[in-house]
């Protein structure tokens, strides 16, 4: 292959791999008694720093941003992330997976209200009459 060409890249594989790899990964150290070793400080960075990967690569990979920006229903998504987290704020394993994911989700969900208005007539409510 030619240095100045570029493999195709496939969000949607790479995002569901990264996932899976970093499930298995978060239920392999629950297994092994890894999270009953660290300290508070240790986990509540851990999962920081999860949480701010997850959101940067939403933020700043193009790919990502549109695939998750395809999901039709980002914002029940969204909350059922939130209230599952929510629910399991005790422990660590659940918080590691599953906050950065919510916090995505949410992050999308909250992106997609953020549109530009461009006719008149959404602009203005009183540009057209209203139907009586």
């Amino acid at each position: 292959m030619n240095a100045d060409q570029t493999l195709p890249e496939d969000a949607r594989v790479t995002l569901g791999a990264a996932i899976a790899v970093w499930g298995a990964t978060v239920v392999g150290a629950a297994a092994s008694g890894l999270f009953e070793l660290l300290v508070v400080e240790e986990s509540v960075t851990l999962v920081a720093f999860a949480t701010i990967f997850a959101l940067a690569t939403y933020l700043l990979d193009p790919a990502v941003r549109a695939y998750v920006d395809a999901f039709r229903y980002r914002a029940v998504i969204a909350i059922v992330l939130d209230v599952s987290v929510a629910l399991a704020w005790t422990s660590v394993p659940a918080l590691l997976f599953g906050l950065p994911l919510a916090a995505v989700a949410t992050l999308a969900a909250l992106a997609r209200g953020k549109t530009r208005v461009t006719s008149r007539e959404a602009k203005s409510p009183g540009a057209r009459p209203a139907a009586t």
